[in-house]
């Protein structure tokens, strides 16, 4: 994180004063590329660890067939998602904005049916593809019954506050007047420790408090920090005023990122641990990311301060579906 985050933005400084110079950036980029062939190479001369292989497992021609299907099943997304042109181009906002929604889904949708008919024709076995796909949702519904609905509706906003924000944030910085270097420095490096701290105090507090408390406190200033943005908005520019923006907004981070991992956790089942929380983490980021696409446009309609108060405001609905889920479907600490 250090590395590409503040390692790259001081990078960008050495190479250039230009924010937005192509070869500056490409150079940035080559760079961090190059150091990912330690990862590569690590893993290619390392040896596999020596264990015992259930043999009960799928065997290695089905798993060539599901890595296939997932295959397909990205093509298909990418295919009909670069094809459904949006009629709104010229509309309004909103209306661009939820035809994005209906494609994600529409092209699931699809993907998903066509991974069904694969099932159906045999290419991939039935029972494989209900323990690797139905069995762990199934598994979580069967649990939480009626809950289950909130409790995904909860995972599916709880960092809606955090992302929205998060992707203007860089350019905010610049546009405040704050150059690459004190980013670099207090965003990107500073920053990094402060989520940490953030989510060590997030961990043993959930440890020490409960879930569901740390939970709540942890998406309650999540929320209000970004107050704080607005704050730095609408104050002259100021090296103090963005430590403290910083850090505080960090360390609100780090705290309802912990506390969150801690309630995914709790919610997995120990059968399908891998599955449920690859499926939790994915649609913890979905709407958010979707909506965040949209922050530039936000900022240009209502300006930097009223945006951060915007990310701030819907961050409070997750409040109360915590509420409503800790009646509903409390967890056992």
């Amino acid at each position: 994180m250090l590395v590409a985050g503040a390692g790259s933005l001081l990078l960008a400084a050495y190479f250039g004063v230009e924010v937005y110079n192509v070869n500056v950036w490409r150079s940035v980029y080559l760079s961090m590329a190059s150091l990912m062939t330690i990862g590569i190479l690590t893993t290619i001369f390392l040896p596999e660890p020596k264990i015992i292989r259930n043999n009960s497992l799928i065997s290695l021609k089905d798993q060539f067939r599901f890595l296939i299907s997932f295959i397909i099943f990205i093509f298909i997304f990418i295919f009909f998602y670069s094809n459904l042109e949006n009629p709104f181009t010229n509309g309004e906002n909103l209306s661009k904005f939820l035809f994005a929604l209906l494609r994600i889904v529409l092209c699931f949708s699809i993907s998903i049916f066509a991974i069904y008919l694969l099932a159906k024709t045999q290419f991939i076995p039935k029972k494989s593809a209900y323990n690797a796909f139905s069995k762990p949702f199934l598994d979580f519904v069967n649990r939480y019954g009626k809950a289950a609905i909130v409790i995904l509706l909860l995972i599916g906003l709880y960092r809606i506050a955090d992302v929205v924000m998060g992707v203007m944030a860089n350019i905010f910085y610049l546009e405040k007047g704050f150059n690459i270097k004190e980013i670099a420095t207090y965003s990107k490096f500073f920053g990094v420790f402060a989520t940490i701290a953030g989510g060590i105090i997030g961990g043993y507090s959930s440890f020490k408090f409960g879930t569901i408390k740390c939970l709540f406190f942890g998406a309650l200033i999540a929320a209000a920090s970004n107050l704080l943005f607005a704050w730095l908005a609408i104050t002259e520019p100021s090296v103090n005023f963005l430590i403290i923006v910083i850090t505080a907004d960090n360390i609100a981070s780090g705290f309802a990122g912990a506390a969150f991992v801690v309630y995914l956790s709790a919610l997995t089942s120990i059968r399908f641990t891998a599955t449920q929380y690859a499926l939790f983490s994915s649609l913890m980021l979905l709407f958010p990311k979707v909506l965040a696409g949209y922050s530039g446009t936000i900022v240009d309609q209502i300006g930097y301060a009223n945006f951060y108060i915007f990310t701030a405001i819907i961050g409070l609905p997750v409040l109360i579906l915590i509420i409503w889920i800790a009646k509903i479907a409390p967890i056992k600490d």
